[in-house]
């Protein structure tokens, strides 16, 4: 019944499977449109992935002072988001219709409310006013996302968080608006198909006490609108992971690049000539041949689409919606934050009376992911490479969990990638700031990794063992080495040079590049449009 008749087998992946599912079943006639290259384009621009960062770099207290969170010590939470993105989507307004272009001149700006209410994606000059530890605005720069304190120079935003950005909240200063593409929106979207799968993820759990069932129920139905009875779980591990595939695989079809190049290895003439018929029909555009082997070669090449069946501006509200989610928990909790992944935030209760995020089971609440363990020592390296120690309130054992991008945590290398590396890693890096005698003890550690290998002239592949080096290499902003704090790049115009002295900002090249602007000092500050 939840394929509605649709045949899966025909179907690569599950994100092909769910994206069809849902035009089928879900999607109201006459809602999405194929965007046209000028629209596809402008929304691209505002299309970035998650926010990831270290914000401090060591974090230690005893076990004892974790496990005390009663008498009011220092603890360190780890929590995590139930499904972001299904999240964004069940809740968040979504830009339907076709969008309509207005263009705008340095003589003829938009008003002070237009910004305020308008849906749909703007470019602008615009530019923060005071510092914010957690930047809201994003910036690539060499396929790395920053989050920095620089002002933006014709950057393209979602209105979401552009209006956000204008707030007395964040305090950001529009200088001039150059294009705004208005939409349409909607809130009821995606939320029948949300709601259809979540209802099977939950139903294939397992069943909640019947103590709690009456509660857990009543919930359901108040909170996502969703009915459920006791004959309705039937738990089932598989059904409940493909479920949670389907959940967060469909926002990513509407952003997915067209005319991506494809390679084909040609064996026989007739698939040769089938291959040649259409780069003559203009279906395929050929890129290059290479030989492969002896009686093979192998072309690249893209597909003719006259359409592309997809609406990017669905995916850069999805992932601009989830960006604000995060920012709005990173805003609430200031420089107790030590580490945020696209959906999780690892933070510091310093006090009694500091806030601590209310946790629930919900789709949008927050949840520990280490349960009822209280962290005690935190090492970040950079992002998605970090380990942090707990102790398990049950068998009162010491655990540990290693993170470590680009490496796979196995039995042999965990000997090590493990927090004492970390550790003496960061110490090494530390001192390699403030040398002693003159020496560099910047670390570095050899890994053993097992690489594949694709030998295209035999047609094989192979593995082979090599070592990978980890070493410290934090680029997404300045280090305060007395705090291990670490600060937005740009944050030294609001806090001073002196703190980062010697520091280089990673993202002052990618803004002087930018040919509308002569010289990063001439233009720190806009001139402002509106005083907002």
């Amino acid at each position: 019944s939840y394929a509605y008749n649709l045949n899966p087998l025909p179907f690569i992946t599950i994100a092909q499977f769910t994206f069809e599912h849902y035009r089928h079943r879900y999607l109201p006639s006459r809602t999405l449109y194929y965007l046209d290259y000028s629209y596809d384009t402008f929304a691209r621009k505002a299309l970035h992935g998650g926010n990831t960062n270290v914000r401090r770099l060591h974090y230690e207290c005893t076990p004892q002072e974790a496990g005390t969170i009663h008498r009011g010590e220092k603890v360190l939470r780890y929590i995590d988001i139930q499904s972001l993105y299904p999240t964004v989507q069940f809740y968040d307004a979504m830009p339907v219709g076709y969008p309509k272009t207005v263009f705008y001149s340095e003589d003829s700006q938009p008003s002070h409310t237009e910004l305020e209410t308008f849906f749909g994606f703007i470019e602008c000059d615009i530019e923060p006013t005071k510092f914010l530890f957690h930047p809201l605005l994003a910036r690539y720069h060499n396929s790395r996302l920053y989050m920095d304190l620089h002002p933006h120079k014709r950057v393209v935003l979602t209105s979401v968080e552009f209006q956000l950005a204008i707030s007395e909240e964040c305090q950001y200063r529009c200088a001039r608006v150059y294009r705004i593409d208005h939409y349409k929106k909607s809130t009821d979207l995606f939320r029948p198909f949300i709601s259809n799968w979540l209802k099977l993820k939950i139903t294939s759990s397992p069943r909640p006490d019947e103590s709690t069932f009456s509660e857990f129920a009543n919930d359901l139905k108040t909170k996502l609108d969703i009915n459920v009875t006791s004959d309705d779980f039937q738990p089932n591990p598989s059904l409940r992971t493909l479920a949670k595939l389907v959940l967060n695989s469909l926002w990513g079809k509407f952003g997915q690049r067209s005319q991506l190049p494809e390679n084909m290895v040609i064996k026989s003439a007739d698939s040769l000539f089938e291959y040649h018929a259409n780069v003559h029909m203009g279906y395929f555009n050929e890129k290059a041949t290479k030989q492969v082997g002896i009686s093979s070669i192998m072309k690249t090449f893209t597909r003719e689409r006259k359409w592309n069946k997809k609406n990017v501006a669905i995916a850069a509200f999805v992932t601009a919606n989830a960006r604000i989610r995060l920012w709005k928990i990173l805003n609430q909790l200031g420089d107790r934050v030590l580490y945020h992944d696209t959906d999780s935030v690892i933070y510091e209760r310093r006090f009694a009376n500091d806030t601590m995020i209310k946790e629930d089971k919900y789709l949008g609440d927050w949840e520990s992911e280490t349960g009822d363990a209280l962290i005690h020592e935190f090492v970040g390296l950079a992002p998605k490479t970090y380990s942090y120690a707990y102790i398990d309130p049950k068998s009162g054992k010491r655990k540990e969990v290693v993170k470590s991008k680009g490496f796979t945590i196995k039995q042999e290398t965990t000997k090590v990638l493990n927090l004492k590396t970390y550790r003496e890693i960061l110490k090494s890096a530390c001192q390699s700031v403030y040398p002693t005698e003159g020496e560099n003890h910047s670390q570095v550690v050899d890994v053993p990794v097992t690489v594949f290998r694709h030998d295209i002239d035999n047609g094989i592949m192979f593995t082979a063992e090599q070592k990978k080096q980890l070493t410290f290499n934090y680029q997404k902003g300045f280090i305060n080495y007395s705090n291990m704090k670490t600060y937005p790049y740009g944050s030294q115009k609001f806090l001073g040079n002196a703190l980062f002295a010697h520091q280089k900002d990673h993202v002052i090249d990618t803004i002087i590049e930018d040919p509308c602007i002569d010289s990063l000092e001439d233009n720190v500050v806009f001139q402002c449009l509106h005083d907002l």
